[in-house]
């Protein structure tokens, strides 16, 4: 982790890298990995991948690294460090959970981000999926197709925000269902308005 490093000169790389993939678009990086290949091309499906997964990977870690420097001020964490806890165990065991929660809500924006960049990268490596699918039933006016691709896109996202928020609610004890203590929606239903 960035923010466990206590070189600067690594955090500073580590930084500037992660804001140069963000600031590059998924189709520069696929056109650039799709040229340079020369003599022997890469397989279309490490371009898609790879032109996809940097600048969604560079996000996560600028949001992780903020994430754990925001962690690591608590002052139970402080107070383990000064207790003599090594600090690998502060942060692996519980400075990283901590932090995820603001990981994983980005994650699961990151699967629309990355739906919507599919089509521009499946042009460039002439490699059909979801996104030219779409693109060929919207241009021949097929309406069932592009309803049946949108519905898919749709489901895709909603599995990865659920598969998200399962694991916020897996990693931070604080989410989960505490009793009594909370009312349900039921409860909240039936209470009469005063």
């Amino acid at each position: 982790l960035v923010a466990q490093t206590t070189s600067p000169a690594v955090r500073h790389l580590v930084s500037a890298l992660s804001l140069a993939l963000l600031s590059v678009p998924a189709l520069v990086v696929a056109l650039a990995l799709a040229t340079a290949g020369g003599v022997t091309p890469l397989p279309p499906f490490v371009v898609m991948t790879v032109a996809l997964a940097l600048p969604s990977a560079a996000l996560l870690e600028r949001a992780q690294a903020r994430a754990m420097q925001e962690v690591l001020t608590e002052t139970s964490l402080r107070a383990a460090r000064a207790r003599g806890v090594p600090r690998h165990v502060v942060t692996w065991r519980h400075a990283w959970p901590l932090s995820l929660p603001a990981v994983l809500g980005i994650a699961s924006i990151i699967g629309g981000q990355l739906l919507s960049g599919a089509l521009a990268i499946e042009l460039v490596t002439a490699r059909s999926g979801l996104g030219l699918l779409t693109y060929d039933a919207l241009v021949a006016r097929d309406t069932d197709l592009a309803a049946g691709c949108a519905g898919a896109a749709a489901l895709l996202v909603g599995l990865v925000t659920l598969a998200a928020d399962a694991l916020h609610v897996w990693v931070d004890p604080r989410t989960r269902d505490q009793g009594d203590e909370r009312p349900s929606l039921v409860a909240l239903e039936t209470r009469p308005l005063q």
